[in-house]
């Protein structure tokens, strides 16, 4: 009696607690006080821990610029230009400069996508009638990648949230029967903004060409498709003229599609096995585990697979209603929505394994957003009040998969939680580096980067130190420093190259951020060669091909020096370049320094324009068996001249010659465009 007395109300408990899981209200209300909580704790993380990423502060530069100088561009003259674009760039400079330079105002604008995002969910679990989109936001929330690529002025999570908006609109415009116009056009005018926010989101255009077309066709709706995509094409036409317009390169559009596809290099994989393994190694170091690396790919090959039925039969549906004039109110945007993200998740990942030439994960970073969201509408490809079980079973199976991201996530969040590591003390250390060097020092970075969080934080311009002319600073008596950065990392060859040419002391290390500082040029017996281009009035920025890509390097080998190692007996230096129209007017002073002299007397030298492209420099024969070092610079760039050429050398352009210590008579190199040096003949 008593044993099922117990039972009895075991029973009734359990029905309690189901009528409450059964409280559609409660629900609602739970899953947006949780995925409200996981917003907040995320933006929390975001401000204590993210900082600034390295594209990030690369591309802020071009934000900054724009409400500085109302242009915007990079500070420099590099390759590849820029790929995060305006309309995130837009935010970001107007938080920068509304609050200024610090860490946390770098990420104000990735934290303001970020809610929209969120406000974008919750607008989608209303029109869904579901929680579950709610809980794929906590899921995405969660995952580690989306901490690094999510914030830190990424454009990734803005480029999406314009995708799916527009899209989202876009389809609403398509289906409705009156006033499509406006939704159709405000869709494709999205559409553009997340285009010109990062050119990868070309991507979702295959999957929404396939829903669109077919549809557009049907509904006869060609005017207005069209107007849109006029819309679309002005829209983009101006953005890209603001991000991109360069005269002096009008294949910059196929090398911006090109990056598309290659980054314009050589692609590192021989074989599609290697190129597989090297991709899915990547995927799974950001996905926690193999397995769920694995689980991911087949629930968005899975659930692709589900879409393209109930696409094919949205189409058969259509074509009948259409045929038969009985088009029916069921038809609506959030079936073609739900269809469109669990397909784009998919070709996502097919673009990434098998065609994109790099195993970057940010770029396929939007496809685990994609699966995540998919997963959680995807109960709705099924009516919930049809009499067969598949609604019941994709719910309860969407249930199961978002618990255990969450719970997997969550975890991997929690275990690598650490209050101590935080972009903040990073900030302060960064500044503590700045604060130790002289005011008027100069910066240096390598390659096309720049150091450009050290650029962001102390507000300076760096320069190249293999394209501007160091000595003209070291001369003088300028400080000059090089900055490092943690993902600045050189092949040993470069680093070594690096500390052969310059005499160097660490000032400032913390965690892969260094400061060096230059204290002079390393005048060892090292043969250089470098080639100049004398088409350009600038000499000192003219120098050329210090990057040589190489199969399999992302960095190649970096070449520059300043040195003549004149050992032989050689009575002048005949140098061959490519004419400047009006080099008979221009005056060049050339200066040699005995290298074992630190302040250096310098001996003037005769410079005699021959023709338009041949230049020559004698080299007074008493001076014949020393180790020299040749200045060679433009007089009109000079910026105070000296009164004293003696005591102040000063130069802005870097030479150096080769195979100088070879005393053969027959000894001439003439590439073009290259200094080379011939001996005397005897």
């Amino acid at each position: 009696m008593n044993e099922s007395k117990g039972k009895g109300n075991l029973i009734k408990k359990f029905g309690k607690f189901k009528e409450i899981l059964g409280n559609e209200k409660l629900k609602w209300y739970l899953s947006i006080t949780l995925s409200t909580i996981v917003a907040i704790f995320t933006t929390y993380m975001v401000i204590l821990h993210r900082g600034l990423s390295f594209d990030g502060a690369f591309h802020t530069q071009a934000a900054i610029n724009l409400y500085k100088g109302a242009s915007f561009n990079l500070d420099y003259g590099i390759k590849p230009y820029i790929q995060i674009g305006l309309p995130f760039q837009i935010f970001n400079g107007l938080f920068i400069y509304l609050f200024g330079r610090n860490f946390v105002v770098a990420n104000l604008a990735n934290i303001l996508f970020y809610w929209l995002f969120f406000g974008f969910i919750l607008f989608l679990s209303r029109k869904y009638s579901s929680v579950l989109p709610l809980l794929s936001f906590i899921a995405i929330s969660f995952m580690p990648a989306f901490q690094i690529y999510g914030f830190g002025g990424y454009g990734e999570l803005p480029a999406l949230m314009y995708a799916i908006f527009g899209v989202y609109v876009l389809l609403k415009g398509l289906v409705k029967e009156d006033n499509s116009l406006l939704y159709i056009v405000f869709g494709f005018l999205m559409l553009s903004f997340a285009v010109a926010t990062k050119w990868i989101i070309y991507t979702l255009f295959i999957p929404l060409s396939l829903l669109c077309i077919p549809i557009a066709l049907l509904l006869r709706k060609y005017s207005q498709i069209l107007l849109g995509s006029i819309v679309f094409a002005l829209n983009f036409i101006v953005l890209f003229l603001i991000q991109y317009y360069e005269p002096a390169n009008p294949q910059i559009v196929g090398i911006l599609f090109n990056a598309l596809y290659n980054q314009a290099t050589q692609n590192p994989y021989n074989s599609y096995l290697l190129r597989l393994s090297a991709f899915m190694e990547e995927y799974i170091r950001y996905s926690g585990f193999e397995v769920m690396a694995w689980l991911k790919i087949v629930l968005a090959v899975f659930i692709g697979i589900l879409a393209a039925i109930d696409y094919f039969k949205i189409i058969k549906s259509l074509y009948i209603k259409v045929k038969n004039k009985n088009r029916t109110e069921d038809f609506d945007e959030r079936r073609l929505f739900l269809i469109f993200i669990c397909l784009s998740s998919v070709f996502y990942l097919f673009c990434w394994f098998f065609l994109w030439q790099k195993n970057w994960y940010r770029r396929v970073f939007n496809a685990d957003i994609l699966l995540f969201l998919s997963i959680g509408l995807l109960s709705n490809l099924y009516n919930k009040n049809s009499k067969n079980n598949i609604y019941r079973i994709l719910k309860s199976f969407s249930v199961l998969a978002i618990v255990i991201f969450i719970i997997f996530y969550g975890y991997i969040q929690l275990s690598h939680l650490n209050l101590d590591n935080t972009s903040g003390k990073l900030e302060s250390k960064l500044k503590e580096g700045l604060s130790s060097l002289p005011e008027n020092f100069e910066g240096f970075g390598y390659g096309w980067w720049q150091a450009p969080r050290w650029s962001y934080i102390s507000g300076k311009k760096f320069h190249n130190l293999f394209e501007y002319p160091v000595l003209y600073y070291t001369l003088q008596g300028i400080p000059c420093y090089v900055f490092y950065e943690p993902e600045n990392v050189l092949d040993l060859s470069s680093i070594k190259y690096i500390e052969d040419t310059y005499n160097i002391r660490t000032v400032f290390e913390y965690k892969g951020f260094k400061i060096v500082r230059i204290i002079d040029f390393n005048k060892t017996n090292v043969i250089y060669t470098e080639e100049i281009d004398f088409s350009k009035g600038d000499f000192s920025k003219s120098i050329k091909n210090f990057w040589r890509w190489e199969r399999g390097f992302r960095h190649s080998k970096i070449e520059s020096a300043i040195f003549l190692n004149n050992t032989g007996n050689f009575s002048y230096i005949y140098m061959d370049f490519k004419a400047h129209k009006g080099l008979e007017n221009v005056i060049l002073k050339g200066f040699l320094i005995p290298a074992n002299e630190s302040q250096g007397y310098i001996y003037d030298i005769p410079v005699r324009v021959v023709e338009h492209n041949h230049v020559f420099l004698e080299i007074p024969l008493h001076q014949g068996n020393k180790l020299l070092t040749l200045y060679l610079f433009h007089l009109g760039e000079i910026k105070k001249p000296p009164n004293d050429a003696r005591l102040l050398g000063i130069t802005v352009w870097k030479i150096k010659l080769t195979n100088l210590t070879d005393k053969s008579d027959d000894l001439i190199i003439k590439p073009s465009g290259v200094l080379f040096v011939e001996p005397i003949s005897k």
